[in-house]
């Protein structure tokens, strides 16, 4: 998509979150009572779930000019899950 649509100065990029947790779909305490969420966790360099408002400032950044160069790329948001 970058390479196609580039000429005409679109730029395409990817975000993959990783577990996002907000009042809109997780609470805190769902992701501490599960044992899956727990094993998820434990696989982030940051050991923590990340915000929506988290998610959010990378689209931000993506959709400002301080992006104009970048295209074609996967950004993950996940805290390091390795």
């Amino acid at each position: 998509m970058a390479r196609e649509w580039g000429a005409w100065n679109i730029r395409a990029n990817a975000l993959t979150p990783g577990l996002i947790v907000d009042e809109n779909n997780l609470t805190g305490d769902a992701v501490a009572k599960d044992p899956a969420l727990q094993g998820l966790l434990q696989r982030t360099s940051l050991g923590r779930a990340g915000g929506a408002d988290e998610l959010a400032a990378v689209v931000v950044f993506l959709t400002s000019d301080a992006a104009s160069f970048l295209s074609g790329t996967v950004i993950p948001v996940d805290g390091g899950r390795f």
